[in-house]
């Protein structure tokens, strides 16, 4: 009996102490997306950033992770084959637009955009604005680099567009055509800012077609004339000094030494700002050691050596009860 009641008076409390909580059923929820988002975020406790200004930080402090290889290059061409060389590179990269999974559509990221079709002629242009605070920086140095439409269109042309750069995004450059055919999206200057893609036809997602990150034309352009494609390869290697090339993303390479770790410092000239114009992030340095085992990795997060971990289900009951 008094088990009974106990249990009679657990679910009261249970109920009565959530009351204040509005919940919803999968059903519910679902009627939200995506008209109805603003309301639901309304009705939330804990909102996503929406675009409001950050509040001034403190620059300093160190982020600790790990990747599980050694880097392949340093090179944003060869990047397109190794995901470790990817995520390493990413890290001095950026893209032209972003796509917010809560609204679910495309926002503006270093570049804006316009999109107009031609249904007459069915055809299409994406026209992409940069940002004119971008710079290709370098590492302990006044030097920089004004990041412009060149930079783009000759990624897009001489790198991504030569077949003999086995670049991952080659045939994306294409369109099947209504008779079979195959034609070319091109890509034209309009300043030193805007440029535009040009489809042959109309499609839905011409976004998800032309968003796109791209390396330095200063460096990669002089390396292709004089070498070729294999010298454009060759670039950045990983006995390159890693100061020497030039960011554009939150973060300077400065350091990496085979099969122990890679180490970063921020970007003063990165774009995104708080209110007194200081660069996020305010991490000064991040520092990512090359740990393949899957098991030290987690020691190490747990006697908190390292900053993030990517859990897998079988660590759940270890790290919350922490019971061995």
């Amino acid at each position: 009996m008094k088990h009974a009641a106990f249990i009679v008076l657990f679910f009261c409390l249970f109920f009565f102490s959530c009351s204040k909580h509005i919940e919803f059923t999968s059903e519910e929820f679902d009627g939200f997306m995506p008209e109805g988002i603003n309301e639901l975020l309304a009705r939330t406790e804990n909102k996503p950033w929406r675009g409001e200004e950050f509040l001034p930080g403190v620059v300093g402090g160190t982020w600790r992770m790990v990747i599980n290889d050694d880097p392949k290059s340093f090179n944003h061409l060869i990047a397109e084959q190794d995901s470790t060389t990817s995520f390493i590179v990413g890290n001095m990269m950026d893209y032209l637009v972003d796509y917010d999974l809560i609204k679910r559509e495309w926002k503006p990221r270093i570049a804006s955009y316009e999109i107009i079709a031609d249904e007459q002629n069915d055809s299409l242009q994406v026209i992409y604005t940069l940002r004119d605070d971008l710079y290709w920086s370098y590492y302990n140095s006044d030097r920089k680099e004004k990041v412009t439409s060149d930079d783009v269109i000759f990624w897009y042309n001489e790198i991504e567009g030569d077949r003999d750069s086995g670049s991952s995004s080659y045939n994306s450059q294409f369109l099947i055509m209504p008779d079979g055919s195959q034609s070319r999206i091109t890509i034209s200057k309009i300043d030193d800012r805007s440029f535009s893609f040009n489809f042959p036809r109309i499609v839905a997602e011409p976004l998800l077609s032309t968003n796109r990150d791209f390396g330095p034309r200063h460096i990669f352009e002089e390396a292709k004339q004089k070498g070729g494609i294999n010298a454009v390869k060759s670039l950045f290697n990983i006995t390159f000094n890693p100061q020497d090339i030039p960011s554009m993303g939150k973060w300077f390479l400065v350091e990496y030494v085979p099969g122990l770790k890679l180490v970063y410092k921020r970007n003063p000239n990165y774009w995104i700002k708080d209110s007194d114009n200081v660069s996020l992030p305010y991490i000064e340095e991040m520092i990512l050691r090359i740990i393949p085992e899957e098991s030290t990795r987690l020691l190490l997060f747990r006697r908190g050596e390292i900053d993030s971990y990517s859990l897998r289900p079988e660590d759940i009951d270890l790290l919350i009860n922490n019971n061995r």
